[in-house]
């Protein structure tokens, strides 16, 4: 079954949105969405790009500092990361 136009639209958004609430904890707003709207398509999917690389980024840099941490506080003892998580440390 093939979208129309507008239905392209709103899965645009709702991608875009469910991805700026991950990215930043709120969904844009409505003046982001009459910017987003405004787009053609190739820009929407660079745009949503954009913003899923950011994620990746985002995730990557919690990752590192996530071992970070568990590296430095294992230097207080043998503590396992699942022991860490319990308590709450990490």
């Amino acid at each position: 079954m093939k979208l129309t136009n507008k239905e392209k639209l709103g899965a645009d958004w709702s991608f875009y949105s469910d991805a700026v609430k991950d990215l930043r904890g709120s969904r844009p707003g409505s003046v982001e969405y009459n910017w987003f709207i405004g787009l053609t398509e190739a820009q929407r999917k660079f745009e949503i790009q954009e913003v899923c690389d950011s994620i990746n980024a985002q995730t990557e840099r919690e990752e590192v500092e996530h071992q970070e941490d568990l590296v430095h506080l294992q230097t207080y003892g043998d503590f396992t990361e699942k022991q860490l998580v319990a308590w709450g440390c990490l």
